[in-house]
């Protein structure tokens, strides 16, 4: 019995995920952004900049029954819906899926300055999103 060994091909892929990360001051204070793209969803992380985690997450997307995107808490505190909101936008601006840890106080002036330029960082870099 004789076996013949082939070697196989190896072939390089591109990666499907892409990173991206910017700041901004923004009522005195450092706001990190951080992006991961998917193949067909986006994760974003919102943080300040002295405070670095990642306490909660929630998920916005389109349904078939409604043009509106649906949101759910995945992990955190369940009653805060700063972040469902968000994430919502960001789904219908999108038209993905959007996976957020928005990781902010719910400060009347800070979220709205905050939301405002993530979008102009959407419009701005829209291959990264």
């Amino acid at each position: 019995m004789v076996i013949k060994s082939t070697n196989p091909k190896i072939e390089f892929v591109p990666p499907e995920t892409k990173l991206h990360a910017f700041f901004d001051v923004i009522s005195e204070k450092k706001i990190i952004f951080q992006v991961i793209k998917m193949q067909s969803s986006v994760m974003i992380f919102v943080n300040n900049q002295d405070v670095m985690n990642c306490d909660n997450i929630v998920m916005a997307m389109k349904t078939r029954f409604s043009d509106t995107p649906c949101s759910t808490t995945l992990m955190g505190n369940l009653t805060e819906l700063v972040g469902n909101n968000i994430a919502s936008r960001l789904s219908k601006k999108l038209e993905k899926p959007v996976y957020l840890s928005f990781n902010l106080d719910d400060d009347k002036v800070l979220v709205p300055l905050v939301e405002e330029r993530l979008f102009q960082e959407i419009q701005q870099s829209p291959e990264c999103f």
